[in-house]
């Protein structure tokens, strides 16, 4: 007896499908990795070699992803490629057209996008072999690495689109040493003297060696984000802490972090901070003598606590060192390290006064690395020890 022929019942099209075509079905699952000629039907991609560009605006609502599709469909012939919403981007399938040309399409497509108002990220994964006997396995890859390439966007500003080759090249790069795994103290520290000094290059040339060392960081985005807060909250209370009147001439500090954490590209990130330090700067002529060598003694005097020499206010404020150290001692009737000394002497003398800090806490407060060496210095310009002086002075001995 024949066995009867089971009839196999098509499976009802979706309202996607009716209107975008059985691809899309086939595009979805083989991106997803469940697609099977069995239960989807005939595979629908029949070129040798394949390349997909992802695509995403900016700002994402409802509604947006269809006028896009609309955008692209209008821009390309109906046989250049395959088009297809996937999560938030748009995809587009290039079957057996050479990358030059891919890329020539996508120079002039981000042209008419941007005419066309929004701001667009796109990213051209690497070209794949379509392997027949495994269907879907070359589309699938190239979807990854474009979809992988749109986390590298931040760092890409100036491009028009990105594609593996942009981070070859960065790999190939490795003259710029990664200034961000080494971003510390001495970092804020160095940022901090710019600014006092109101010297606007060094400040501009401290963040173009910022922002190539995180080009060259394997960081995340976000702790790139987070990096650049902490260093601008440890310059502002750097700052105002020297200058408590600098606070009131600025603008709250959200306005900096939220758009430090808002900004699409490194670049624009680098440009506010900048720009917030630079501001900073232009401040202090406000707040000091307009006199050059007075913002040199101002200086001296907001950070005798440092380990200054001549040598680094010379660097600084573009002084020969042997003639500043002259004009230090016209200027001021004292040699530069007398002058220090003294000035280190008068902040132990009240915190002596006005703190139980131990005597060798002073010491390193105010600048001096060994205790015996804070003696010597203390009794040679006071006339007696740091205990002797605590005593007669406060009553109180260490």
């Amino acid at each position: 007896m024949v066995k009867p022929v089971k009839k196999t019942i098509p499976a009802k099209k979706t309202k996607r499908e009716k209107k975008e075509g059985p691809c899309w079905r086939n595009f979805f699952e083989v991106i997803e990795g469940t697609y099977t000629e069995k239960k989807y039907g005939p595979f629908c991609f029949g070129g040798e070699n394949v390349q997909a560009v992802f695509i995403s605006e900016r700002e994402s609502a409802p509604g947006k992803t269809a006028r896009l599709i609309n955008k692209l469909n209008d821009f390309f012939s109906k046989n250049d490629c395959h088009i297809f919403p996937y999560r938030k981007f748009v995809v587009i399938l290039f079957e057996d057209t050479l990358e030059p040309t891919i890329k020539r399409l996508l120079e002039k497509l981000s042209g008419y996008l941007e005419k066309t108002g929004g701001r667009f990220a796109i990213t051209l994964g690497s070209r794949q072999k379509e392997n027949y006997s495994k269907h879907g396995l070359g589309i699938r890859k190239t979807c990854r690495d474009a979809e992988e390439l749109h986390k590298k966007i931040f760092f890409y500003k100036e491009k028009k689109f990105i594609s593996s080759d942009d981070l070859q090249k960065n790999e190939e790069d490795t003259s710029q040493q990664d200034a961000s795994q080494r971003l510390s103290g001495e970092d804020t520290g160095k940022l901090c003297s710019y600014i006092q000094v109101i010297d606007q290059e060094k400040i501009r040339s401290f963040f173009q060696y910022l922002e190539a060392g995180f080009y060259n960081s394997p960081k995340s985005v976000q702790k790139i984000r987070q990096d650049c807060i902490v260093l601008m909250i440890e310059v502002r209370s750097v700052m105002s802490k020297k200058f408590p009147a600098m606070a009131e001439m600025l603008e709250t500090e959200g306005e900096t972090f939220d758009a430090i954490m808002k900004l699409p590209y490194l670049k624009d990130i680098m440009d506010t901070m900048t720009a917030a330090c630079l501001r900073m700067s232009e401040c202090l002529p406000l707040l000091s003598a307009d006199s050059s060598f007075q913002r040199i003694i101002s200086y001296v005097k907001n950070n005798y606590s440092e380990p200054l020499r001549l040598e680094t206010l010379g660097e600084l404020f573009n002084y020969n060192c042997a003639y500043l150290g002259k004009r230090f001692k016209d200027y001021t009737g004292k040699n530069f390290h007398a002058y220090l000394d003294m000035l280190r002497t008068d902040a132990a003398k009240e915190l002596l006064q006005n703190t139980n800090m131990k005597v060798y806490e002073i010491s390193s407060t105010v600048g001096y690395t060994e205790t015996d060496y804070f003696y010597t210095k203390f009794k040679k310009h006071v006339g007696e020890s740091p205990l002797v002086f605590r005593k007669r002075t406060a009553g109180s001995v260490d």
